[in-house]
C-alpha cells in the first residue's frame, strides 16, 4: 500500500518541525527506499544519486572527482591546491576566489584558518 503524503502549510518553521518529529514523519526514495525527515533533503538526494548529473566536480582534468555538497568541494580544492584563486589573506595567506570573499573574511577567521593549519601540520 502505497501512501502518499499530505501537504500541509505552516507559518512558521518550528510548527512544521514539530509536527515532523511527533508525527514521524519520513520521506522514502522510491528508487533506493532511502529515508529522509525533510522533502528538500529527498529532492538533493535524487538529483545527487539518481539522476547521474555532476553537481560538484572539481575543474582539475587529472582529478575530477565529484562532490553531494559544494563545501566538501572547496574543502578538496583548499586542500589539494585545485584552484585557481588569486586573491590571498595577508595574515592567514589563505587564498580565495575573489576579492569580495577576501573582504567578508575576517580576523577571527583568520586565527581559526591558521590554528587548523597548525593541527594539520602536526600531524
Amino acid at each position: 500500500k502505497v501512501r502518499h503524503p499530505v501537504k500541509i502549510s505552516f507559518k512558521r518553521k518550528r510548527a512544521r518541525k514539530r509536527f515532523t518529529v511527533s508525527t514521524g514523519a519520513k520521506h522514502r526514495c522510491s528508487e533506493c527506499a532511502a529515508i529522509f525527515r525533510w522533502p528538500a533533503d529527498l529532492s538533493y538526494h535524487h538529483a545527487f544519486q539518481h539522476s547521474g548529473e555532476q553537481l560538484n566536480v572539481c575543474p582539475e582534468t587529472s582529478c575530477g572527482l565529484n562532490f553531494q555538497f559544494p563545501y566538501q568541494l572547496t574543502n578538496h580544492q583548499r586542500a589539494t591546491g585545485h584552484h585557481d584563486w588569486q586573491v590571498v589573506c595577508p595574515v592567514c595567506s589563505k587564498r580565495f576566489g575573489s576579492q569580495r570573499f577576501l573582504a567578508r573574511h575576517t580576523v577571527a577567521s583568520c586565527n581559526r584558518y591558521k590554528l587548523e593549519q597548525k593541527k594539520t601540520d602536526e600531524q
